[in-house]
Order: structure tokens, then sequence, then C-alpha cells
């Protein structure tokens, strides 16, 4: 049990870490974060969407689907070649 507690401790710890590095990244790349854009419901929407695109459960399901779902947005949104690429460099970061 020891073992387990100590596991879900390091997992918790490094989501945190990561959560918080990707938050660092999103400030400074848009050098403001306006609450309207950084909490509105488009991001928890596409946050779920990535999951559920890529697979629940696995481990490289919701990186996959992040970059389907960024690509597909920026398919859909009409010239966004290089934002694409841009988009999913950063995710592969």
């Amino acid at each position: 049990m020891k073992f387990l507690r100590n596991m879900t401790m390091a997992v918790a710890v490094s989501s945190a870490a990561l959560t918080g590095l990707a938050g660092g990244i999103y400030a400074q790349w848009n050098v403001f974060v306006n609450q309207d854009v950084a909490f509105n419901i488009d991001v928890s929407i596409d946050s779920i969407l990535m999951v559920l695109i890529g697979g629940i459960g696995t481990i490289w399901g919701p990186v996959l689907g992040g970059v389907v779902l960024e690509f597909l947005i920026q398919t859909f949104a009409g010239r966004g070649d290089l934002a694409v690429l841009t988009q999913v460099g950063l995710g592969l970061l």
C-alpha cells in the first residue's frame, strides 16, 4: 500500500508541475492572461475532446487527441498551416 500511495503522490505532483509549466508558457506566449479567454468554456471542452479523441486510459492517447483536434480546428478555420505546425511543436514539448 505504501508503494501505491507514493506512486499516486508522484503522479499528482508531476501533473501539477506540468500544468504549471503549461500555464507559464501560455502566459509568456500571450504576454497577458485575460480571464475571459484563459478560463473560457472552450478551453474545457477542448481538453475533454482531446482525451475523448485520443482515448481514455492510455498515456499517448490524449497527446494524439490534442494533435488531431488542433489539426482539425486549424484545417476547418481556414489558412492555418503555420499555426498547426506551431501548435504541434508546442504539443510535442
